[in-house]
């Protein structure tokens, strides 16, 4: 069987001292919780047995509709009845709740009752018993406190520099071991520091590209919005040279679009004749004719 390489040898040692370690804390936390209790009970020895509590108070029946002359119309009848069947379909339930609430209240007191009788007896016993776990607790708290010592020596004993001690880079470092992407440990931190760098450089083209496209996207919206007033514009403006009639709506649109309002200029009433009728004009041509001569 081929040896294992003293990096990989090192990484897994640091890697199972990290494990050991969040254990034996965990255990620490434990052992110091269990004294600080068994020392509130020997600091007080007249504590006695806590009473039960009893439950809450008895819920109240519905009481049924008053008799009115509103709760004579159908509808009122039919919604008031809803309403109370409602009512004491709830109050059932939360009657069944309290009775099975004082049941258990019952059965609690008959085990107080019980502990009170013997409760000079127990208290020695638990007195005796605190005592011992105290003792036991505190002689894992040293045992756990050598260990402790020991698995931090290791970790920071190891030629893996502190900046990647951590769980999760020795778990890549590991990796590129067994895989052969890496050979030593500098060649580890150098394949980390490559991959950290391309993940923050994409985090930042993924951020970049996300921008340019929101930029984009507006820049659009505002393309077409402006397209649209000076296709207006251009309506409007040729409107009027090919002959058409005047609109006011179209006036309006010339109006807000160029900003500003016109000088306000009376309007007179004026006919005007375009095409004059063949009549007139052979009236006119007859009394040009018939005038005498100079």
């Amino acid at each position: 069987m081929k040896p294992k390489p003293e990096p990989l040898v090192n990484i897994e040692m640091c890697l199972l001292a990290h494990h050991e370690f969040k254990i034996l804390s965990d255990k620490v936390s434990y052992y110091k919780a269990l004294i600080r209790e068994r020392m509130k009970f020997i600091r007080h020895p007249d504590i006695t047995p806590k009473e039960p509590e009893p439950p809450g108070e008895k819920p109240d029946k519905p009481s049924p509709p008053e008799r009115r002359i509103l709760n004579y119309i159908p509808l009122v009848t039919r919604r008031k009845k809803l309403e109370y069947e409602k009512a004491c379909e709830e109050y059932n339930h939360r009657l069944k709740e309290y009775y099975i609430a004082y049941k258990e209240y019952e059965k609690a007191c008959d085990r107080y009752k019980e502990a009170l009788q013997r409760w000079e007896t127990d208290r020695e016993a638990l007195l005796t018993q605190s005592q011992e776990d105290i003792k036991l607790a505190r002689k894992n708290l040293k045992k756990a406190s050598r260990l402790l010592k020991m698995y931090l020596e290791v970790i920071e004993n190891s030629q893996i520099h502190p900046a990647y001690r951590q769980p999760e880079t020795l778990e890549k470092f590991k990796s590129y071991l067994e895989t052969g992407r890496a050979s030593t440990v500098q060649e580890c931190i150098n394949l980390y520091e490559t991959e950290i760098t391309w993940q923050q450089l994409r985090g930042s083209q993924e951020r970049m590209e996300n921008q340019l496209t929101a930029t984009i996207h507006f820049i659009q919206n505002d393309l077409t919005r402006a397209t649209a007033q000076v296709a207006c514009i251009e309506d409007a403006s040729v409107a009027p040279k090919q002959g058409n009639n005047d609109s006011p709506i179209l006036a309006k649109l010339i109006i807000r679009s160029r900003g500003k309002a016109p000088p306000s200029v009376p309007e007179f009433g004026v006919n005007r004749i375009s095409h004059p009728p063949k009549n007139l004009i052979a009236s006119l041509r007859y009394r040009v004719l018939r005038l005498p001569p100079l």
